[in-house]
């Protein structure tokens, strides 16, 4: 497995339903795992770009924090076969085909400082997860109307002309490839998430290199069911497929990648809308499968329902927002308990072993 470009994606995410981790998709060919045990973010984050920049051969993926997405949860990079993951994102990991490597930088944190401020650090945790459940529930309750304002759509659909849109593009993308017995790599991923700044996602980075589809449409017109369909066939015929998920509702699909054939097609709307460049091709559901002057004849119905579901998401995010002020007021204090000397010693210790990897590697 080699990679031969930066990839900037999430594989965790805040969701309706809650807390949701795709990692170990991610780690598909990776031999070494190294679990960094440390409660600085920040401070490892910092470490995480470093690793990225000094060992990848040639590229690495970073992954970023659901929460404060200018931070890292990890890296990997594909050629080395290893990943550095921060211990909050690989504690719900299975991994017993990995070698994993636990890197100890808890061994920089002052016992005497800690226990003097551990009844704040426990406080701040709780307040932290009672502000994400807060937000979690925010997001339950914003995709509930989310459905219902699918159901405004769903008499004025032809799904008929949506299948037969499906297959057309299925053949158009895919070509005249039979099923094959390849078995396809799937990495699921997220296309973004809430973060305590809004809506975050990598879609112009991930797609920078590749002929993009914009799928256009309203609630309920069937962009997620159009890319399950697609990601299906591509798998039958062994291509190897990025599957992105939704960051509200983890259930749907919002991209599909096959680098193979140098294409992405992804769900353009907000939160995640992007203008199509001069070369890129607009798949517009409303034009195409939807009744003409339907907006206008639900529009009474939908205005309160759209205004309800964006108060809500508003809401869930503020309570992110509040979760990510809280971390930093945890890391300030956790950074007075650490011993620098003793973390940057660690630091450095990693650094060494992964590039004598990197020169086993050459």
């Amino acid at each position: 497995m080699t990679a031969t470009q930066n990839l900037h994606f999430m594989a965790e995410a805040n969701t309706a339903g809650g807390y949701k981790n795709r990692w170990e998709s991610s780690l598909q060919g990776i031999d070494r795992v190294f679990i960094i045990q440390s409660k600085l973010q920040q401070d490892v984050s910092l470490l995480l770009h470093q690793i990225a920049l000094q060992a990848a051969p040639q590229a690495a993926w970073y992954v970023h924090n659901p929460l404060q997405s200018d931070l890292l949860s990890g890296i990997v990079i594909p050629e080395l076969k290893l990943a550095v993951i921060q211990e909050a994102a690989a504690s719900q990991l299975s991994l017993p085909d990995k070698k994993i490597i636990k890197v100890n930088m808890e061994s920089a944190i002052k016992p005497g400082l800690l226990a003097q401020q551990q009844a704040r650090l426990d406080q701040l945790q709780e307040q932290i997860a009672a502000a994400k459940q807060a937000a979690y529930s925010g997001f339950a309750d914003a995709l509930l109307i989310h459905d219902d304002w699918e159901r405004l759509y769903l008499p004025h659909i032809d799904f008929d002309k949506t299948n037969k849109l499906t297959e057309q593009y299925i053949q158009l993308l895919l070509g005249e490839q039979q099923p094959s017995e390849n078995q396809s790599r799937i990495d699921d991923r997220f296309l973004g998430t809430a973060t305590a700044k809004g809506a975050v996602d990598y879609v112009s980075q991930l797609t920078d290199d590749l002929q993009r589809y914009h799928l256009k449409g309203r609630p309920g017109s069937g962009k997620s069911t159009i890319l399950r369909k697609l990601a299906a066939a591509a798998i039958d015929r062994g291509y190897d497929i990025e599957v992105y998920h939704c960051g509200l509702d983890p259930k749907s699909i919002d991209m599909v990648i096959i680098r193979e054939l140098g294409f992405a097609i992804f769900d353009s709307t907000a939160p995640h809308e992007y203008k199509p460049l001069q070369e890129e091709v607009i798949i517009d559901l409303y034009e195409l499968t939807i009744s003409p002057n339907t907006d206008e004849n639900i529009a009474e119905q939908a205005e309160p329902v759209s205004s309800r579901y964006a108060a809500l998401m508003k809401t869930a995010i503020a309570q992110l927002t509040r979760a990510s002020s809280l971390q930093d007021d945890f890391d300030a204090i956790y950074k007075q308990c650490c011993d620098y000397s003793t973390f940057n010693k660690v630091s450095l210790d990693l650094l060494q072993d992964i590039h004598q990897i990197k020169q086993a590697s050459l």
